[in-house]
């Protein structure tokens, strides 16, 4: 016979679903994909260097690239255990230096990761990224100069950089420092939004009765 559940475990199993809906509601709400965005942007920063690093036969190319990240965009992701995919848009400049013969590339890199939002007690969400690999990373290389197109013959610069900005990207995320980025601390944020007066709407306070 199917089991006949009494009133007080059909209010047991409605409150807990409700609260499983709450949490999803929350977390959906406060981990957006443009709040994601917002969090790899600030762990990325305003500036970027890669290098030195040596390329070419015996390592004698020396190369080095700084650059600076473009919009991060995010969206939902559909792939199992990932809530956001994100993509990292950097415009970098690189200076290779062969025995004094100065040469100057401009590269668009694109960094492509996953997201997963974990739950951390006691009311905090932690922004998990992927380990991001070099299948990761497209890049486009142009030589800008002459002695660009002479040094870009002695070493695969393209593969170079993508080498690097894999190793970058992830010292990056792995940082102490960083960790607390990543966390979104909900109880704060909502403490936050009491003391600025934005959880209770004045409009819908009631008016003051007279004597």
């Amino acid at each position: 016979m199917p089991e006949i559940k009494s009133r007080d475990d059909r209010e047991w199993s409605a409150t807990e679903w409700a609260r499983a809906r709450f949490a999803q509601q929350m977390l959906q709400s406060v981990a957006r994909p443009d709040h994601v965005a917002e969090v790899i942007a600030e762990i990325v920063g305003e500036r970027i260097e890669v290098g030195p690093v040596h390329a070419g036969p015996g390592g004698l190319v020396c190369v080095t690239a700084t650059g600076r990240p473009g919009k991060v965009r995010a969206e939902v992701c559909d792939d199992e255990g990932w809530d956001v995919a994100v993509e990292v848009p950097i415009t970098l400049r690189l200076r290779a230096d062969f025995a004094g013969v100065i040469g100057w590339f401009a590269a668009a890199v694109r960094v492509r990761m996953r997201v997963e939002l974990v739950l951390e007690d006691p009311c905090a969400v932690f922004v998990r990224t992927e380990e991001v690999g070099e299948e990761q990373v497209d890049i486009r290389v142009r030589s800008v100069d002459a002695p660009a197109r002479l040094l870009g013959r002695l070493g695969d610069v393209r593969s170079l950089l993508a080498e690097h900005v894999v190793v970058y990207i992830g010292d990056l995320l792995a940082s102490p420092e960083i960790r607390e980025v990543r966390r979104i601390d909900v109880a704060r944020v909502i403490e936050r939004a009491w003391e600025a007066g934005l959880i209770v709407n004045p409009v819908a306070r009631p008016m003051p009765r007279s004597a």
